[in-house]
């Protein structure tokens, strides 16, 4: 009967152990629960990332000049067919060379823009924010990459770059090879790239006139010194007449 006894409570306090075994996992499997919860929760009410400008630098030592680039990736990728599928991004690329004007390059990581340079004119459509849709004009890259195109003309590269720095949204539109037209969609961050001043027209102009004014001042001079040395000329060569006489 003893033994019956020990036995019963034995196995009353397995039961008991196993029970509170049972309420440490379920509470630490809820708290688990809880803290998953709690951080999908905030990861879904923090804004989107915006992606970062990246910066970096080459030295041509050989020529003494300093090369510095600019990138930013998209924020979405475009799924091309075989054998460019598993999702392309296009980057942005700002370059320049010591002080000279900037570069700006859009890159795709995988596919060929459907562009042909050589013999007709290509471009891209782009907005900013909620602005309108503008049309740039591209050029090819010097090795004619498929891969690789550049805004072709240097005004529309320096207001490109204003853009970039006092904008928030970007979306440009290009013509892929095979895939059509397909949009990329960028969030813009703080873009630090100093652009060479634009002359003002109207300084620039009057400066021109200025030193057309200077010129014309100096020849003008220059013609009445050069009569006023034929007079003394012409006067001296008189009086030697006369005074031969």
């Amino acid at each position: 009967m003893r033994n019956l006894f020990i036995a019963g409570v034995i196995t009353i306090s397995l039961i008991g152990c196993a029970k509170n075994n049972e309420a440490d996992i379920l509470a630490k499997e809820t708290q688990s629960a809880a803290e998953d919860l709690e951080k999908a929760r905030s990861q879904i009410s923090q804004p989107e990332s915006i992606s970062s400008w990246e910066y970096d630098e080459s030295i041509d030592e050989m020529r003494g000049t300093k090369v510095q680039y600019a990138y930013l990736k998209s924020d979405n990728r475009i799924d091309f067919d075989f054998p460019y599928d598993g999702g392309s991004f296009l980057q942005i690329t700002l370059r320049k060379n010591n002080n000279n004007p900037s570069d700006v390059m859009f890159a795709i990581s995988k596919g060929q823009f459907h562009c042909n340079t050589i013999t007709e004119s290509c471009f891209a459509a782009i907005k900013f924010d909620n602005g309108s849709i503008q049309n740039i004009e591209l050029a090819g890259s010097a090795d004619h990459s498929s891969e690789i195109m550049f805004i072709s003309h240097q005004s529309d590269v320096n207001k490109f770059i204003a853009e970039l720095k006092s904008s928030k949204n970007l979306i440009i539109e290009l013509p892929f090879y095979r895939e059509g037209n397909k949009q990329f969609k960028f969030k813009l961050s703080e873009l630090n790239w100093d652009t060479p001043k634009q002359v003002n027209k109207k300084s620039q102009l009057a400066t021109s006139m200025a030193e057309t004014a200077a010129i014309d001042a100096v020849a003008a001079a220059e013609a009445a010194a050069a009569d006023a040395t034929a007079v003394a000329l012409d006067a001296e060569a008189l009086l030697e007449a006369e005074a031969e006489e």
